[in-house]
């Protein structure tokens, strides 16, 4: 991938902030140590967490530019006594950068600022592994000593909450009961960052199609993205490929697109995350994020699993994009298809399997051909829609 470009002195704040996600992006894309919190956007201070601390990373002026600011929460509700916070001076007395602070509502954390202005990515990843190592170095003992909890445990506790992380034990006791033997699975917590790519993939798929293609071609053959759009530059869908690739730039999985008329070139990010994202995970995600957001609209709570690994009574490894529970005893399998149909035919077998009507049965493809899809109806007894179709299919079924 290319080279991200640095924002000049006279950017706005939301350029800078644009830029930093970029940077903290590029990282999050090839560092499993790295996991995003929150991304509702391009802009914006953005959380995140390294191992078990929590930070936050946010641009504030100062005078004659703008710095980048990382702040890790250490502990929240100890005891702020003479001692604990002689020990906080004589930590920051012994700290070359940063130091830690107390916020007005009496949390411990430490902060570091680096000039944004000469910030590149080796510089960000540093400053965050400094601030995240002095954080987790101190939280344990000043709860040990001063009472209060870590970052990691109210995280943890959250988790436990049911309206954050909903129970899957009725998804697992029905599969159970049918022979069926879960061996992996994954919840799919919201706010990754893939999930703000995979919307604006699947609510405009109609426009952006052929540009998806044109990617998924580079990413298994390798090169730069090259792709042409039929209409003018002032037709909606051209505006819609505009916005697509500024969207991949700002989150630093392309560089920025060289546009000449109705023709764009960039390159894309060469990770074999962002591989398999194009490749058709993109999808999966669109269709969890749309399932959710089905149920929630009728006051429900989202209760799944996803990309599940299974075996089923004859003992044969299978694999399940989607399951659902939607209430009572109504379930609701979701497959995924962005390219070709390989494997379609074993899933009449699957569904009888699972247990489920046909009616609780969804194949989501990207085929266009309403004929195509009737015919695919027919022959595996399932219920198929088009990506377009989407929601309106999912609020029908839920």
């Amino acid at each position: 991938m290319g080279a991200l470009t640095r924002p000049s002195r006279r950017a706005s704040t939301a350029t800078w902030e644009s830029y930093v996600r970029a940077l903290v992006y590029h990282r999050y894309l090839c560092d499993p140590r790295l996991t995003l919190l929150l991304n509702e956007g391009a802009q914006g201070p953005l959380a995140l967490s390294w191992g078990s601390t929590r930070l936050d990373i946010a641009v504030e002026p100062i005078e004659g530019g703008r710095s980048v600011v990382c702040l890790a929460h250490v502990t929240r509700g100890s005891h702020l006594t003479p001692t604990l916070l002689r020990e906080l001076l004589s930590a920051n007395a012994r700290t070359p950068f940063g130091g830690f602070a107390i916020t007005p509502s009496g949390d411990v954390v430490f902060r570091r600022a680096v000039e944004a202005e000469t910030l590149d990515a080796d510089e960000l990843y540093h400053a965050i592994e400094f601030v995240a190592k002095a954080a987790d170095d101190m939280d344990d003992v000043i709860v040990q000593r001063f009472g209060g909890d870590t970052a990691r445990d109210l995280r943890l506790r959250a988790r436990a909450r049911p309206v954050t992380e909903p129970p899957v034990n009725r998804i697992l006791r029905r599969l159970q009961q049918r022979g069926i033997t879960v061996e992996d699975y994954w919840r799919a917590d919201a706010g990754e960052a893939w999930d703000v790519v995979a919307h604006q993939m699947g609510r405009g798929f109609a426009d952006l199609e052929k540009l998806v293609s044109a990617i998924e071609w580079a990413g298994a053959n390798g090169g730069g993205v090259a792709y042409t759009h039929g209409a003018s530059t002032s037709h909606p869908s051209w505006q819609a490929v505009l916005r697509f690739t500024g969207l991949l730039r700002s989150l630093g999985i392309s560089n920025s697109p060289r546009v000449a008329g109705p023709r764009v070139r960039f390159e894309i990010a060469t990770s074999a995350p962002t591989r398999g994202f194009f490749s058709g995970q993109w999808l999966e995600r669109y269709v969890r994020l749309t399932a959710d957001a089905a149920i929630q609209s009728v006051g429900g709570s989202p209760e799944r699993i996803v990309n599940a690994k299974i075996r089923c009574a004859d003992n044969r490894p299978r694999e399940i994009d989607a399951f659902y529970w939607l209430g009572g005893r109504r379930f609701l399998w979701i497959e995924a298809k962005s390219g070709g149909l390989d494997n379609v035919g074993r899933y009449p077998e699957l569904g009888d399997a699972l247990g489920l009507a046909p009616t609780e049965r969804l194949l989501v493809v990207a085929e266009r051909s309403p004929g195509i899809r009737r015919n695919l109806e027919g022959l595996y007894s399932m219920k198929v829609a088009h990506i377009s179709e989407l929601p309106h299919v999912l609020a029908a079924l839920v």
